[in-house]
């Protein structure tokens, strides 16, 4: 596989940037000390991805590090309204009750089968019961990483598939 090229002096800024970013939003998202959460992970390597993509705007910046910390801020802001969005949209799903339905069964029951069970699980232990990102992928046998993969797959298939249920 071919290495990808990066713009000049981009390796250098990652290499003794990451560690303080990846600190600054340990901070942002109140991780315990000595862990790292996968949305701390997630938000360090998009806050690299977003320098990336505005190399240019990072080096005009008469304060670079001060850009790069504004820009970890603004990505960890936004991860932390999706996951109040997810919240509560699964809480409305969650208690929702079926139309006509007597006993006030939860639209789970009318989702069966549009998500796996193991997924919509996933999605409760996270967003419901306040599981740590770093709790569930441990109990998986994944990485911080690869725990939010997966959370992102299932929300696009959950987002794609409800749509079509309402």
């Amino acid at each position: 596989m071919e290495e990808q090229e990066y713009p000049e002096g981009f390796k250098e800024v990652f290499d003794t940037q990451y560690k303080r970013i990846l600190d600054y939003a340990k901070i942002l998202f109140g991780d315990a000390p000595g862990t790292v959460s996968g949305r701390t992970e997630d938000a360090a390597q998009e806050t690299f991805l977003v320098l990336l993509c505005n190399w240019e705007k990072f080096c005009a910046s008469p304060n670079p590090e001060g850009w790069l910390t504004f820009v970890c801020r603004n990505v960890c802001r936004n991860l932390k309204r999706e996951d109040q969005k997810w919240t509560r949209n699964l809480r409305w799903v969650v208690h929702q009750p079926v139309q006509g339905d007597p006993n006030g069964i939860s639209t789970l029951v009318e989702l069966e089968g549009l998500i796996p069970p193991e997924d919509m699980r996933l999605l409760e232990r996270i967003y419901l019961e306040g599981c740590s990102h770093k709790e569930v992928a441990d109990e998986l046998g994944l990485t911080a990483s690869g725990l939010s993969m997966k959370l992102s797959r299932i929300k696009a298939a959950f987002k794609k598939k409800y749509k079509e249920f309402l």
